[in-house]
Parts: structure tokens; C-alpha cells; sequence
């Protein structure tokens, strides 16, 4: 891995602004560190509900696999990423390289937000309802830290 030092940093900032200017200089460093928290919450996210629902987080990626637990914590990732993020499906879908067409990524979404969890009928309902609490409880603690 390269390694850089100060000085590099300096020389690169000042060609992109000798390129750009200052205000698309300015603009693409704020874009930059944005779309790195992006991915930092995405991530943390789908780590959380990885680790409660006992699966490894490239599993969520691979689509060869139907299991249901698979589904579900693609169903809980989207669910709790849009609900306390406000990311896209795409923007969700580029991070944890789920390969999955917006309507797949919607009814994954909608399994989590109408399922019954105050009475579980469907073994789903009662494995969403198993994690879902869990999950939401150590996603608050998280974003208050």
C-alpha cells in the first residue's frame, strides 16, 4: 500500500484546484466525506443485523443462497437503513453488493414493515419478530453514540 505524507496531500489539493477551482475543489472533498459516512452507517448497520441474525455478512450478497434468514436480514438491512437513514434502494444496494432489482429490494423492505409482530402467524413473522426488537434496540443505542 502506498503510503503519503502531508506534503502529497498538499500538492494534490492544489493541482484540483488549479484544475477545478476552489468552490469544485471545496465541493467534491464535502461530497467525498459524505459518501464515506454514507458508507460507514450503511455498513454498521448491516453488521449489527448480521451478527443477530447469525449470518455473515456476505451471505446477504449472494444470490445463489434462499434462505429465509438470508431474506429477512436483507428485509431488516433495508428496513432499518431507510428508516433511520433515509438512503435509497441503489445507495443501499451499491454498499452491501446486493445484487437485487428494485421491486426484489421493495418486497424484501415491505416483509419487515407489514409484518405482524404483534401476533406472528408465519414462521417469518415469528423469525422477523425474534430479531427485529433486538435489533432495533442495539440500532438506538448506536446512533446515540
Amino acid at each position: 500500500m502506498a503510503r503519503f505524507n502531508t506534503s502529497d496531500l498538499l500538492i494534490e489539493v492544489a493541482e484540483a484546484h488549479n484544475a477545478l477551482g476552489l468552490e469544485q475543489t471545496i465541493s467534491v472533498l464535502k461530497s467525498a466525506r459524505q459518501n464515506k459516512s454514507c458508507v460507514d452507517a450503511i455498513v454498521s448497520v448491516a453488521l449489527i443485523i448480521c451478527e443477530v441474525v447469525d449470518i455473515k455478512i456476505e451471505t446477504l450478497g449472494s444470490n445463489n443462497l434462499r434462505e429465509d434468514k438470508r431474506k429477512i436480514a436483507i428485509g431488516l438491512c433495508i428496513f432499518f437503513i431507510k428508516r433511520y437513514y433515509k438512503f435509497s434502494y441503489e445507495e443501499i444496494s451499491k454498499v452491501i453488493q446486493l445484487n437485487l432489482k428494485y421491486s426484489i429490494m421493495l418486497r424484501y423492505h415491505n416483509m419487515i414493515k407489514k409484518s405482524k409482530k404483534d401476533n406472528p402467524k408465519t414462521e417469518i413473522d415469528k423469525m422477523i419478530n425474534q430479531y427485529y426488537a433486538q435489533i432495533e434496540k442495539r440500532l438506538i443505542s448506536e446512533i446515540k453514540n
